[in-house]
């Protein structure tokens, strides 16, 4: 830990002088974001199989199984159904049954026997409804009970049907653990403005932001964040190494050195949006496999996302140069910028580099880093990378120290 600091320490007096004062959001999307999920593991579901039971006249029978296995093909879960009337008692999970309202226990909470309720208010229920509640039951709590709501929106109770108030507790720190997710409002767990009215035309959720009630929350799917929320609450625990994937990708627990990306983005950490192509990124993932020193150049204005990977237990010591001058008057990242993320967390900001300052060098806290160019016009960068024995770097620094 000391070394993460010292690392920091280093690398801001040699180069964070050049991004001082300047705005970036603009340039990339840097936003710090958190999520949330119950903390304590007694109400996660540790089951390998978990059963359901849906009530016999149910009509929608399909949605829920539909919504179950999306669910699958989305996390390392299983779900298998079971007649109503099988009473095996090593066998735990859902049960499904037209109650007239909405509700289930928010995460593995059983209620009778070895099964948990879920209440459809209709055995027409939708397929949002549906998909919501089992959400609900597996531990993902809506996004209103965040702790944070109130810089996102107002919850006027007043307006709230009864039988939902007790699902508009919002939940304190101690109560739930964030993954680096920020708020959504495209999240099943997201409800619009007038779900749950008392009265009829009155503003249950009031999102606090204009710019936010353009966003979609009658999603009947699972948002880029619901998928990463899930991975990171249940399948964690199926790969050694922990990494964070880029634009809503997860770790993919059947193959632990890569994520699962959306249909728009490519490469081992979904780093690089595929409308490029392979045309200018000729390649997106560099893996170095052992310990001698690599490189590569390209154009900020190809707009590639590169990835690179040292072997397991050392760091990465990373030069940039750009191979351009700067021209005059030009400003700061006017024609373009790179991102290097060199921190553990990767949801956090990178380092936003230019050619204002030709070169620099520093080291990555782990034994990957994510790089991202942008620019208006043609700007030519070269990258040098050495993976680094992790005591080799602090006696590297110390030296540099004393």
């Amino acid at each position: 830990m000391i070394f993460f600091f010292i690392n920091i320490l280093l690398f801001l007096k040699l180069l964070l002088g050049t991004t001082e004062g300047i705005h970036f959001e603009d340039d990339f999307d840097i936003s710090r974001e958190k999520r949330a999920v119950l903390r304590n593991l007694k109400y996660r579901w540790n089951e390998s199989i978990i059963y359901y039971k849906i009530e016999a006249n149910f009509n929608n029978k399909h949605l829920i199984k539909q919504a179950l296995s999306n669910i699958m093909n989305n996390s390392c879960l299983q779900f298998e159904e079971i007649s109503e009337n099988d009473h095996d008692t090593n066998k735990t999970g859902f049960n499904f049954y037209e109650g007239g309202v909405y509700k289930t226990n928010l995460g593995r909470k059983l209620d009778f026997g070895h099964f948990q309720n879920i209440s459809l208010a209709s055995k027409n229920a939708s397929y949002r409804q549906i998909y919501r509640w089992i959400l609900y039951a597996l531990g993902l709590d809506f996004e209103h009970n965040r702790p944070d709501r109130n810089d996102y929106v107002v919850v006027h109770k007043k307006h709230i049907l009864k039988k939902f108030s007790d699902y508009t507790v919002r939940k304190d720190n101690s109560e739930v653990k964030t993954y680096g997710l920020r708020y959504d409002f495209n999240s099943i767990m997201s409800l619009d403005e007038f779900d749950y009215q008392a009265y009829n035309d009155t503003i249950t959720f009031e999102r606090k932001h204009h710019g936010y009630t353009n966003e979609i929350s009658n999603n009947e799917q699972l948002a880029p964040y619901d998928k990463i929320l899930l991975n990171r609450y249940y399948c964690t625990w199926k790969c050694g190494q922990q990494f964070d994937c880029q634009n809503g990708g997860y770790q993919d627990s059947q193959r632990c050195d890569r994520c699962k990306c959306s249909d728009e983005y490519e490469g081992l950490y979904c780093q690089h949006p595929k409308v490029l192509g392979k045309q200018k990124c000729l390649f997106t993932d560099v893996n170095i496999t052992n310990m001698k020193p690599d490189g590569f150049n390209s154009d900020l204005s190809f707009g590639c996302g590169f990835s690179i990977t040292s072997p397991p237990g050392t760091v990465i010591a990373i030069e940039y140069i750009f191979r351009d001058d700067i021209q005059p008057n030009q400003a700061y990242g006017e024609t373009g910028v790179a991102e290097i993320k060199f921190e553990k967390n990767k949801f956090e900001p990178g380092l936003i580099i230019s050619n204002v300052n030709k070169k620099g060098s520093f080291y990555s806290e782990d034994n990957y880093v994510l790089v991202r160019f942008e620019s208006k016009k043609s700007i030519r960068l070269r990258l040098n990378v050495k993976p680094i024995y992790i005591d080799d770097v602090k006696h590297e620094l110390t030296k540099k120290i004393t």
